[in-house]
């Protein structure tokens, strides 16, 4: 999203835009972890941000908070400071969430310090209404609800094909990091359930395993619940590929009860190929899907798997809801999600801090 943003203001032509690089995290495996190698790519993205203030004066840094664990937030501890004395404004772009239900957590000395940098910045993004409790625990009093959008990748409009009636092989779909946090013990456990009485029905993983949840660990869980032929691992898939699985998928199935889980983009881009939804209603989640839903938003109960598995079989039984929960997404997409709606949400906020002649960061 922060490249797509760049993308985006850069090609308006309205502003001087530069791209002060984070360059921190090189494999998944160093997400959310410190280290001496970040120490040394400290030093590089600072002398990044003196370079571009010794071209001239920075009016605006949109500067995208790190999230709810203690390394990013040491990160934005480091950087938050430099991009206040360095440029006019600063605007705080939460692409995570989590912060206020882990603040209290924190290190004191380490919240008294963000606090005293959060009231001297000029405002702050956030995805959804749910995100503005994380940048008001940090002083920032002005806060802006700014959705993602995304470039509509179906420019002709096209909806799923038809449900394939009585075949009971519905094609499920999952996109995004493969872990503890986004369900996924609890989507095979589900699967696996429902498999019993659909045994033609077959599941894609696109993505990567990440921190606890290893690829060991997945390959060991399909042979135990015996979803070796039913369970297809994709990997990490982009471009033509990704909306090729998308186009072939009847369901994206989105089980996060992640922490930090602020938006669920994917659940954007299937209602852009309008494809219907079922979701755990966690965070901004039923937010997002908007009302009527696109699909199923189920609550998390004490065995998930078991609310996850009552999900799958209840879509399994309403074929005659697919087209609609289809048009339904497609026409939030459009409504709330489109590349052009993201951009002037994007420019009414700038056009709110500075000038269009100003240089943005």
């Amino acid at each position: 999203m922060v490249r797509f943003l760049f993308k985006l203001l850069n090609d308006s032509k309205a502003y001087r835009v530069s791209l002060w690089k984070f360059d921190f995290t090189r494999r998944i495996q160093e997400i959310r972890k410190g280290g001496f190698s970040k120490l040394f790519a400290l030093a590089a993205v600072l002398g990044r941000l003196l370079r571009l203030r010794l071209r001239g004066e920075i009016d605006l840094v949109i500067f995208p908070a790190g999230g709810p664990h203690l390394a990013p937030l040491v990160r934005d501890a480091l950087l938050l400071p430099c991009a206040t004395l360095l440029s006019k404004n600063v605007v705080m772009h939460f692409h995570a969430a989590g912060l206020a239900s882990v603040w209290d957590d924190q290190p004191f000395l380490l919240r008294v310090w963000l606090k005293f940098w959060g009231q001297r910045v000029d405002g702050a993004i956030v995805l959804t209404d749910f995100g503005k409790v994380d940048p008001q625990v940090m002083g920032i009093q002005r806060v802006l609800r700014v959705p993602n959008g995304l470039k509509d990748r179906n420019p002709m409009g096209l909806l799923p094909k038809a449900p394939r009636s009585g075949s009971g092989g519905t094609q499920f779909l999952y996109v995004g990091h493969l872990c503890n946090d986004k369900g996924i013990p609890e989507l095979l456990r589900a699967f696996a359930v429902h498999v019993e009485k659909y045994p033609q029905a077959t599941l894609a993983l696109v993505g990567e395993c990440l921190g606890e949840f290893s690829e060991e660990r997945l390959q060991a869980e399909l042979d135990s619940l015996g979803l070796r032929t039913a369970v297809a691992l994709v990997g990490v898939l982009e471009g033509s590929e990704l909306d090729q699985q998308f186009r072939d998928a009847d369901v994206l199935v989105f089980p996060t009860h992640a922490p930090y889980e602020s938006f669920g983009l994917v659940m954007v881009e299937a209602m852009m190929w309008g494809l219907p939804v079922i979701a755990t209603d966690w965070r901004a989640n039923s937010e997002v899907m908007g009302n009527p839903l696109p699909g199923i938003c189920y609550e998390i109960e004490k065995t998930p798997s078991g609310s996850l598995s009552e999900s799958l079989g209840k879509f399994e039984d309403s074929t005659n809801l697919w087209p609609t929960w289809s048009a339904i997404g497609r026409q939030r997409f459009l409504d709330c999600y489109s590349q052009e709606r993201f951009l002037g949400r994007i420019e009414d906020m700038i056009s709110d801090v500075l000038d269009r002649t100003s240089e943005v960061v």
